[in-house]
């Protein structure tokens, strides 16, 4: 997980330095924005905790992807337009349907967790239930 996480921030970083970018792929947006959805829904909800095993085998799937693609995650250099302004739209999407907001009571996110669980969706995936 930890790995993940350091190939996550250097692909972030080398986003923003890059010259002559390519738009990143939706698939990677979409991935920090599911990602980031679970660790929300995780640490609003003492029901919930993130499965890093599932979330390390979606994103070397997203690593393989980027390397199918022609992007080379472990480059700062990797010549890829910084998806951030689309992750946060996204991220904005997600918490409109699940009708969350700043001011969200915790039993309002565990809700959306148990949805996100019982859909079988991808940010479900990623969280495990807990005695809380």
């Amino acid at each position: 997980m930890i790995r993940t996480a350091v190939i996550s921030c250097l692909l972030l970083a080398g986003m923003a330095q890059a010259a002559d970018k390519r738009p990143a792929p939706g698939y990677l947006s979409d991935m920090f924005a599911q990602v980031y959805a679970a660790e929300t829904l995780a640490h609003w909800c003492p029901t919930v905790a993130v499965n890093p095993d599932s979330v390390e085998k979606a994103w070397l799937e997203v690593f393989e992807r980027l390397d199918a693609d022609g992007f080379d995650a472990m480059r700062e250099d990797n010549r890829m337009d910084d998806p951030s302004d689309a992750i946060g739209a996204a991220v904005e999407i997600w918490a409109r349907k699940r009708s969350l907001t700043e001011a969200s009571e915790p039993s309002d996110v565990c809700r959306a967790a148990d949805q996100e669980i019982a859909e079988r969706t991808l940010i479900g995936s990623f969280l495990k239930r807990t005695a809380g």
